[in-house]
């Protein structure tokens, strides 16, 4: 397992959502004939070519403070049987 699949896996243990910061390298002119080929970019199925090759640079958790009303409304659920 590689570091940022540790990390990934360090932050869900921890309860925190995670934001991976990456770049991918090309001009403007490799960047329209990558979109001419793809469609125009028009389904996000044809904007998955972009996610190839990229570089990570920076991996944030974030940690959502529970909000007041989570014990009653997991209470609630439980008594509706979910």
């Amino acid at each position: 397992m590689g570091l940022l699949q540790r990390t990934v896996k360090l932050f869900a243990d921890q309860a925190y959502r995670t934001i991976l910061i990456a770049f991918k390298d090309m001009t403007m002119d490799e960047y329209n004939s990558t979109m001419n080929q793809n469609n125009g970019f028009a389904k996000e199925s044809d904007k998955e070519v972009l996610e190839t090759g990229l570089t990570a640079i920076g991996i944030f958790g974030l940690q959502d403070p529970l909000r007041e009303t989570i014990v009653p409304s997991i209470i609630q659920c439980k008594n509706a049987g979910i």
